[in-house]
């Protein structure tokens, strides 16, 4: 019996192996997020730090974000390519191009919720710039406001602002569309800014002052195509120059 064990141990022992190995190994590949070429990233974190200049990352899967999602590549130009996938910020999170170049088409990012303050409108970032960073929006869905105080040029897409968690349970509120304090072009693209309706105001409460605006501009704007709505709000807020 003694001789059986030490027989069966080795053995039981290569089995267990193989099985902890195989799991691995599935796990890594059902995890890939992103792809630059062949090589594959667990998060798109991961693929940002490893991207060279001119280099595309292609998601392979929808992915949710509860932290800030910052890429600081200087002198570096990316290409985010979202393959038809969505990523998703909760409040307080985004997208947030610090140094170097993101060009995004191809996809949806949204933000799942404004956040309220104590005056004034609501914020509801789903992609932020730094003063040395870049983005450039080709094409895809966006939902949440566009906070620019680098360089921002926008030549496709559709996007609408995103509303606040119900307040005092009573009402909401929603964020700008777009806050420029930087350089931005818009080229082309659907802006559909959503404010406050009836159907936002439960009861009787008196309908909230709706501040959230399609544009407001403390930097340099430049428009020279797109379709812009709103409902409700303001349309464009400027004290920057514009053209």
């Amino acid at each position: 019996m003694k001789k059986v064990r030490k027989l069966l141990l080795p053995l039981l022992m290569a089995m267990l192996v193989s099985v902890l190995f195989g799991s691995a190994a599935t796990a890594a590949s059902s995890g890939t997020v992103a792809k630059i070429g062949s090589k594959k990233y667990t998060s798109l974190d991961a693929a940002f730090k490893a991207a060279k200049n001119g280099e595309t990352i292609v998601l392979q899967k929808n992915v949710t974000y509860s932290s800030i999602l910052s890429v600081s590549r200087s002198g570096k130009s990316i290409t985010l390519n979202l393959n038809g996938y969505t990523v998703t910020f909760k409040k307080n999170t985004y997208l947030y191009v610090k140094k170097g170049t993101v060009t995004i088409k191809n996809g949806t990012i949204k933000q799942k919720s404004a956040v309220a303050v104590d005056e004034g409108v609501p914020t509801g970032v789903v992609i932020r710039t730094a003063k040395n960073g870049t983005v450039k929006i080709t094409g895809g869905t966006y939902t949440g406001e566009l906070l620019n105080y680098g360089n921002m040029t926008i030549s496709g897409g559709t996007f609408t602002n995103v509303k606040t968690a119900k307040l005092n349970g009573s009402y909401y509120l929603y964020s700008n569309l777009i806050t420029n304090k930087g350089t931005m072009e818009i080229k082309k693209g659907t802006f559909d800014k959503k404010g406050v309706t009836d159907a936002d105001v439960s009861g009787n409460y008196m309908s909230p002052l709706d501040l959230s605006k399609v544009v407001e501009n403390d930097g340099t704007l430049k428009i020279s195509g797109g379709s812009f709505t709103s409902n409700g709000g303001y349309f464009i807020a400027n004290s920057g120059p514009s053209a």
